[in-house]
């Protein structure tokens, strides 16, 4: 059975978890929005279908982050009594998972980044009833929102990080 070469302390390492699950979640949210209020904007369909490729996108990561984060309990010892929730891990060392998560965001952030700026370029022509200004609102505060939450994750993930390098170290220790 895998097991974990460390263990962190649990309240830390709960409450990193717990703010990694709460910024997917506003992330999620943020994406589910845009999506749902995609359908009632009279864009351009290039701009619609661009804001509606970027949201899935993200809708996409959010889905493999949440699994990686049940995989980086595990890494981080959070959970010794119960089975792994992926008995096939092949990689113990929680930092990968941690370069994972920040690694994975980073690519549709920049997407978003692109969005957000050939939005504010379209808002240049905009329709004459502003629909066009509509589409760059919603994804601009969103945008604003889900940067907010990338910053919980990053920050999450480099506590996380400073924690683990002194637990790895040791381990690495007692193993030679």
């Amino acid at each position: 059975m895998w097991k974990p070469i460390i263990s962190i302390d649990g309240q830390l390492g709960g409450a990193k978890i717990q703010a990694l699950h709460a910024a997917l979640g506003d992330i999620s949210d943020n994406v589910e929005f845009m999506l749902g209020e995609l359908p009632k904007i009279a864009a351009t369909k290039s701009l619609l279908d661009r804001t509606n490729g970027v949201c899935m996108a993200f809708r996409g990561t959010v889905m493999e982050v949440r699994s990686e984060i049940l995989n980086l309990e595990d890494k981080l010892g959070l959970r010794p009594d119960k089975a792994p929730h992926d008995p096939d891990m092949q990689n113990s060392d929680p930092r990968v998972t941690l370069r994972f998560i920040t690694g994975w965001f980073s690519e549709d952030l920049r997407s978003l980044h692109a969005l957000v700026e050939e939005l504010r370029g379209a808002g240049d022509t905009e329709t004459k009833d502003g629909t066009e200004g509509l589409l760059t609102l919603l994804v601009t505060e969103s945008a604003t929102n889900i940067l907010k939450a990338a910053g919980s994750i990053v920050e999450s993930v480099d506590e996380l990080l400073e924690a683990v390098e002194p637990l790895l170290s040791a381990a690495l220790v007692k193993r030679t």
